[in-house]
């Protein structure tokens, strides 16, 4: 590229040819562009030394841009800057001054400090080679794709291949940054022939590099369509992964683009369309099981993002809040980063919810009528029982049989993971009996609980991550002739297609992770109280209730009904004691005992919900039992008691 032949001298110098090409081709990608990013930053790069070939970025644009120009002011490295923002006109402006590369970090439009896509950039050290490069691309592929995660192979025009991954609910840079050093860095251990992500130069010998460091507000990669400032303008491609090896840097360029378009059209909007929403909490790599109730799990098309995990373990007690509460909490206790605004948490939540419920999944947080949000299990604003509820144990020899699950939902031999998966129903205290073969169940297991037993038919499925064919039909199939009540499909992670979750419930069958029945182990779940997770759906959905009546259910209640009568009993009958008349003492009949509760936990503690008559009854019957001797009756129909033995 040599002469000078653009409107602003002082910018640019190459051929009239190459201007017009790369103000034709801005023509043709700027529309495009700006559909899919919307006025997101924009770095510009010109080329104002064809002879060392050195390309530089113009970052503010203050008063450069004319006012029909729009900028996007955004504080980055410590300064506040006007960067370019992608619009059509701005685009079209800075290629008739002379730019031909046009670079972005990716972030939302509606906030320049929060990821939209990340990107992982591979290329050539020492003497890798571009094919090297094409199967570095493809190893990281089928990594996402062990995740759930589907990304866009980018060609950078300069021998190298960006990743770019859509993501719906990232929260922070620095929090997709870190996903994705853990993620590259994971890539490189299982590929370290191949792969590397050592920062010095000097230490990447010939391998293919993965970078993620431009994930970062200030920092920024080529943006799809854009040109490359180097002979023959080549353009930043993205192309379908088969097309990996047989579509090379330069086969598109300013010149020929055009036609490139009119036969292929926005390819990458594209496969955007057919990836859809992603969580960004799948980047995270596969390690220890989750606490449902304050983290997200990775089967949800959700994130365990940083804002819903915050919103998760701030209404673990199960107390309504408005996003400004959520967030002065979640900065208080450094869940969120600091940036976080009120507007951007309520968004994210709203959203999360919407998009469960798109996917026919349940959101494990829902928002009132008076838009506070909660987690979605029956509110519980009643106070804390004086003495902690008992904790269940888990199972016995769960790390051994977690670790097995774990390897062999993975592996490539499914009879290893079908005796993991029987195995692991008998440490929950099933009859478990694994069958397999051909034309025949992988397993069933039977509850051992006499008159109220059942039987579930298992079909397990090994995967790298997400199973890609769960098949419902064959999991129910053998419901019948084996006299079972239900099905369950067990693999390491499923879909959150609707298609798979309409599947289940048209079938009958429970679709059951790995992590579900590592959770189980873990809480020391029994066959009975498991019963429900084997209706047709997600067993997720009913294993997050199933914790959290533990936690804020009846046996709460009854343990704060017995709480107040202990105390509230006992000081009646004291004070009634001072008196010298135990004959005219109140009786806790059913109807005091309410009474008395209700002004602790209502008036009180300004509950909204009153005690049952239910509740204490079992209040009742429990401080009276022989084993705990805390009360006795007051007479012999029952319809009274006495404090024997107040709180410790």
């Amino acid at each position: 590229m040599s002469g000078t032949a653009s409107l602003d001298p002082s910018i640019v110098t190459f051929s009239r040819s190459d201007f017009d090409a790369a103000v034709a081709h801005a023509g043709r990608v700027a529309p495009l562009l700006a559909a899919t990013f919307g006025p997101i930053p924009v770095v510009a790069g010109f080329l104002p030394d064809a002879a060392q070939g050195r390309v530089v970025y113009e970052v503010d644009v203050a008063g450069k841009a004319p006012a029909s120009i729009a900028t996007v002011r955004v504080a980055t490295h410590g300064q506040t800057r006007s960067y370019l923002a992608l619009t059509q006109n701005g685009l079209l402006w800075q290629a008739h001054r002379g730019a031909l590369e046009f670079h972005s970090w990716a972030p939302q439009a509606a906030d320049p400090l929060v990821p939209r896509f990340a990107r992982m950039l591979l290329s050539a050290s020492g003497t890798a080679t571009g094919a090297d490069v094409a199967q570095g691309a493809a190893v990281l592929r089928g990594l996402l794709e062990g995740r759930g995660l589907r990304g866009i192979a980018v060609l950078d025009g300069l021998g190298g291949i960006a990743v770019w991954l859509p993501l719906a609910d990232a929260s922070s840079f620095e929090e997709l940054r870190a996903g994705l050093h853990a993620f590259a860095d994971d890539a490189a251990a299982r590929n370290p022939k191949l792969l590397t992500t050592a920062r010095p130069l000097s230490e990447r010998g010939n391998l293919v590099h993965v970078g993620v460091d431009s994930n970062a507000p200030g920092r920024w990669s080529a943006l799809p369509y854009s040109l490359r400032a180097v002979d023959g303008l080549p353009m930043v491609t993205p192309v379908a992964w088969d097309e990996l090896g047989t579509v090379h840097d330069g086969d598109v360029t300013a010149s020929s683009s055009e036609s490139w378009f009119a036969a292929r059209g926005d390819v990458f909007a594209t496969l955007l369309t057919a990836i859809g929403q992603q969580p960004a909490a799948r980047l995270a790599v596969p390690g220890a099981a989750r606490t449902l109730a304050i983290e997200l799990p990775d089967e949800l098309p959700d994130p365990r993002g940083r804002i819903i995990a915050a919103a998760l373990a701030i209404l673990a007690d199960g107390k309504a809040r408005d996003a400004d509460t959520l967030l002065a909490e979640a900065l208080a206790r450094d869940l969120v980063p600091k940036s976080t605004t009120r507007k951007y948490m309520y968004t994210a939540l709203t959203e999360y919810i919407s998009r469960q419920k798109g996917h026919q999944r349940k959101p494990l947080i829902v928002q009132d009528i008076d838009r506070k949000f909660r987690a979605n299990h029956p509110a519980d604003d009643w106070p804390a029982p004086k003495v902690p509820l008992p904790t269940r144990t888990s199972a016995p020899d769960t790390a051994e049989l977690t670790a097995r699950l774990q390897s062999t939902a993975r592996g490539h031999d499914p009879a290893a993971f079908e005796t993991a998966v029987c195995d692991t129903f008998a440490g929950l205290g099933f009859v478990a009996t694994h069958v397999g073969g051909e034309a025949a169940p992988d397993g069933y297991v039977d509850a051992p609980l006499g008159p109220l037993g059942y039987r579930v038919m298992l079909e397990c499925k090994t995967a790298a991550g997400v199973v890609l064919q769960p098949d419902a039909v064959e999991a129910a199939k053998y419901v019948q002739p084996y006299h079972a009540q239900y099905a369950a499909l067990i693999g390491p992670a499923f879909s959150e297609e609707t298609a798979l979750a309409s599947e289940l419930q048209t079938h009958g069958v429970a679709a059951i992770t790995v992590d579900d029945l590592v959770s189980m182990l873990q809480n020391g779940c029994d066959p009975y109280e498991l019963r429900t997770l084997f209706e047709p759906g997600f067993a997720l959905d009913r294993l997050s209730d199933l914790l959290w009546e533990r936690d804020h259910g009846e046996a709460k209640r009854v343990a704060v009904v017995c709480d107040v009568l202990l105390e509230a009993g006992r000081r009646e009958q004291l004070t009634a004691a001072h008196a010298a008349d135990p004959a005219s003492a109140p009786r806790i009949d059913e109807d005091a005992a309410m009474m008395l509760v209700d002004q602790v936990v209502v008036g009180e503690e300004g509950s909204q919900r009153a005690c049952t008559r239910d509740e204490i009854r079992a209040a009742f019957e429990y401080l009276t039992n022989p084993l705990v001797g805390r009360a006795v009756w007051a007479d012999d129909e029952h319809k009274a008691i006495v404090v024997a033995r107040g709180l410790d």
